[in-house]
């Protein structure tokens, strides 16, 4: 298991632990590989017989037993030496660690809040997020030839991060369906514009995810490319110095986009495979040019379309529009994008560390 075994080690973790660097952070540091290498517990998954040695996801739509009272989804560390196993559970969307011992064939402890439930992350000031519909919070409607309604506000992936980062009880959604980062959105907008335009007065947190309106005309650019050249990086680099200008102390996050539309999901419409999409760009060019575009300009990036939903994208989201045929732009349940949320909102939240 490589890295996953060194962090699984009971010892290292309670080492991490008592240099009050809490599970948490640990475990979110690692997510794309835990995802990728150790998968999902499946539903009815007892925890009292999880043993062994590994980190596990444990996913909310899979209900698992013996959790702790009132927890749905986070991460399980195990460590198993001789008789006993040790366990240690970390929450998604908050810093909620617990740990507990037993055994597979006998009795276990009660889980053990080991840290505050308050966010020793949290950060001061307000917090708001640009983007387009799945910022928004787009699902796809019940109605055949209904495109969208509004996920319930708890789901949306603005709300979820807010709470990671303890900034929900001032921030602001301003997501804008259809809205790219050059191409004008159903509000005659877009998110370049929408960036320009606001009063950041208080702000401390800014999130930025868009590009997969931009895929049918506009150019991707590269991580040199010149502010509004016309051009995504183009216009994130326009973003970037409007943010340093006018809000040097706020963190900017830029957000990997979500594969979208028939074009981006591969062969006969299967999982997203990085084929090209219509511009001329895939999700992989994004991923190299606009995280080398926000290194070199000291801008937080997310890579979050690897994790487990985003590689089974089609599975998590899709609907059926009369006038375009498929389109697996939006997730089918809103609870998909408090998932989604959670995941990106765990690692901001990491960003913030260094400030408190």
């Amino acid at each position: 298991m490589g890295v996953l075994k060194d962090y699984a080690n009971a010892d290292a973790v309670n080492s991490a632990l008592n240099e009050g660097k809490n599970a948490y952070t640990k475990v979110n540091s690692l997510e794309d590989i835990v995802i990728k290498d150790k998968g999902i517990l499946a539903t009815n998954t007892d925890l009292n017989s999880v043993g062994g040695n590994g980190v596990f996801l444990i996913d909310s739509r899979n209900t698992c037993l013996n959790l702790p009272t009132g927890e749905t989804s986070g991460f399980l560390w195990v460590e198993t030496s001789g008789n006993w196993t040790q366990q240690i559970y970390s929450a998604f969307s908050n810093v909620n660690v617990y740990k507990r011992r037993g055994k597979s064939v006998g009795s276990w402890s009660d889980w053990k809040l080991i840290t505050s439930k308050s966010n020793p992350y949290a950060i001061s000031g307000k917090y708001v997020a640009f983007g387009d519909s799945l910022t928004w919070g787009a699902v796809w409607g019940g109605t055949p030839g209904v495109h969208y309604t509004q996920a319930a506000e708890k789901y949306r992936i603005p709300t979820r991060i807010a709470v990671a980062t303890g900034t929900d009880n001032n921030f602001d959604n301003q997501g804008s369906s259809g809205a790219g980062f050059v191409k004008v959105g159903s509000g005659g907008d877009t998110i370049t514009g929408n960036i320009i335009a606001y009063d950041f007065t208080g702000v401390s947190l800014i999130t930025v995810m868009g590009g997969a309106n931009d895929k049918s005309s506009i150019n991707l650019g590269t991580s040199s490319s010149e502010a509004n050249d016309g051009t995504i990086c183009g216009a994130i680099k326009a973003i970037i110095d409007h943010v340093k200008n006018n809000v040097p102390k706020a963190t900017l996050v830029i957000i990997q986009p979500a594969p979208c539309g028939s074009t981006s999901i591969g062969t006969n419409n299967d999982v997203w495979d990085g084929k090209e999409r219509q511009a001329g760009w895939s999700l992989n060019e994004f991923d190299s040019e606009v995280s080398t575009l926000c290194h070199n300009n000291h801008v937080a990036y997310v890579n979050w379309w690897e994790s487990n939903y985003c590689q089974n994208w089609k599975q998590h989201s899709g609907g059926y529009n009369m006038n375009t045929g498929p389109n697996y732009s939006h997730p089918k349940i809103e609870e998909d994008y408090g998932l989604l949320g959670d995941f990106i909102g765990g690692k901001i939240a990491n960003f913030y560390k260094s400030r408190n």
